[in-house]
């Protein structure tokens, strides 16, 4: 792995654990053990950094769906929010949760990228729900673009309460989504 590779983990793990504006480019340099100069050699700002960790994300999440593209559509959405059940294994909340309550002290670039991010989730989830209604498999009143809307923000959600509640919230949470959906 390169050193722009362990930059971009340790920076993403950072935002899901504390919080993007509670860590410094010294938490980085320290915990990596190299100098704070190699960590703005790569990303000059941190607003560089956190437009990099958000692509990479938006990477992730369409890896996952081309995976998956051929499976029935109760399996993708359960490829979607596995997602957020890694995240629930390792304590953290979800990139988009630890993000949107700084969104307004972030740089445009940081908006904007985050704002592209959440518009991919919401319409690829959206594609999933109308696909499932459409196979039977899924049963909703509401829009796809809605109930997708509705799915992410329970699953942020769930991720910041089990903090706060215990592990127990999150699962009940997951399997309520999932119920909820299913016909």
């Amino acid at each position: 792995m390169t050193t722009r590779e362990e930059i971009l983990l340790l920076g993403e793990k950072l935002i899901r654990l504390k919080g993007y504006n509670a860590f410094s480019y010294h938490d980085i340099s320290a915990a990596l053990d190299i100098k704070n100069a190699a960590v703005h050699y790569h990303f000059p700002k941190k607003t560089d950094l956190a437009v990099a960790i958000l692509q990479s994300c938006h990477e992730r999440s369409v890896k996952i769906l081309e995976k998956n593209k051929y499976d029935n559509a109760l399996d993708k959405l359960k490829a979607f929010l596995k997602v957020y059940a890694d995240s629930y294994k390792h304590s953290m909340v979800c990139l988009v949760g630890g993000m949107a309550a700084e969104f307004h002290s972030f740089e445009a670039p940081v908006q904007r990228e985050l704002k592209a991010v959440v518009q991919y989730i919401t319409e690829r989830l959206a594609d999933i729900l109308e696909e499932g209604r459409k196979q039977k498999v899924f049963a909703f009143k509401e829009t796809p673009r809605t109930k997708a809307l509705l799915v992410v923000t329970n699953m942020i959600a769930a991720l910041q309460l089990e903090r706060i509640m215990g592990k127990k919230e999150f699962t009940d949470i997951y399997q309520a989504v999932i119920k909820d959906i299913a016909a």
